[in-house]
Parts: structure tokens; C-alpha cells; sequence
């Protein structure tokens, strides 16, 4: 569609070109940077508590693997692993 040609405001149309922005208002103030707040979003998670949260995941997944780690070598270090020693092993010494 030729859109300098358009005669009348019916044949124009609005194409849309790159990416759309939108905006996630936090806080809505009486003034320009204070005062009253007239509109808090209750579904805002600031990116400083999304990167602590994926912080504290990945310590825990770490924390955990020490863990299983140090359970592990308690396991295998408990008497009952141990082999006993056998009766018969000095019979047949010369």
C-alpha cells in the first residue's frame, strides 16, 4: 500500500514498526518524585530480590551437595561398612 497516496484518513492505516515498550508503573505519587502515593502495583518484584532469590538458590544447591557429600563419607566410615577380619586369614601363612 502506497500510504503517501492516501486521500482520506479511512485509507491510511498505522503500521507498527520495531518492537513494543511497555511500562510496569511501581508507584503513582501526588507529586512529581514524592508525596502520597496514589497507586502501588502489588505484583512488582524488584530485580535486586530476583537476583538475591537466584543467588540463595544456587548457595543452597551448594550447600546441598556438601552436605550429601559429608553424609556420604560418614556412611562409608560407619563400623558396620567396615569388613571384618577373617578368622581363616593367617591359616594357610607359612
Amino acid at each position: 500500500a502506497d500510504l503517501s497516496k492516501a486521500k482520506s484518513a479511512s485509507d491510511q492505516m498505522l503500521v507498527e514498526i520495531g518492537p513494543r515498550c511497555t511500562l510496569m508503573p511501581m508507584r503513582l505519587f501526588v507529586g512529581a518524585f514524592g508525596g502520597p502515593t496514589l497507586y502501588a502495583n502489588p505484583n512488582f518484584v524488584s530485580p535486586n530480590h530476583v537476583r538475591a532469590e537466584l543467588r540463595r538458590r544456587t548457595g543452597d544447591k551448594y550447600a546441598n551437595k556438601v552436605r550429601a557429600r559429608d553424609a556420604r563419607r560418614k556412611r562409608q566410615a560407619a563400623p558396620e561398612r567396615q569388613i571384618p577380619a577373617d578368622e581363616l586369614d593367617d591359616v594357610f601363612k607359612d
